[in-house]
């Protein structure tokens, strides 16, 4: 099962009224995690994700604290420590159909290049762009 989150990227920003208010959001995600534990809690195999919320992640330790048990709530914290965050800049890039290459599905807006013109390697390792050299780098350009 995937649940996507809304992104108002391109024109995405025309329907921002229609999205949920953050406590409806909080509410949907919580009820797709409960059906989850349901179909586990019955034997049958389900993998659930949610895209497009990195919030989402803290919510689950927590949901797992106290709906689980705190090992079940560390498990969940290791297992999203070590699959890291968002994977924009890193882990994952979008071709398009006239091979331009984005930083994900959801970057349309902004190109690193086209296959065309350079092999997908040349344009991903391209450190000169200063915005692939930023997400690579995210920690340094973090604050708060």
């Amino acid at each position: 099962f995937c649940f996507y989150h809304l992104d108002y990227g391109g024109r995405g920003t025309e329907i921002v009224d229609a999205d949920l208010t953050p406590e409806d959001r909080r509410q949907a995600v919580k009820r797709v995690c409960d059906m989850t534990r349901k179909y586990h809690d019955r034997g049958e195999e389900i993998e659930t994700l949610l895209v497009g919320n990195y919030a989402d992640a803290a919510y689950l330790v927590e949901y797992a604290r106290e709906h689980m048990s705190d090992a079940q709530a560390k498990r969940v914290y290791e297992y999203l420590r070590v699959n890291g965050g968002d994977p924009t800049g890193e882990r994952v890039a979008d071709v398009d159909y006239q091979g331009n290459v984005h930083l994900t599905q959801c970057w349309q807006g902004y190109s690193l290049g086209n296959v065309r013109d350079r092999s997908f390697g040349d344009i991903w390792e391209d450190e000169s762009n200063p915005l692939l050299r930023a997400l690579r780098n995210r920690e340094d350009h973090l604050s708060g």
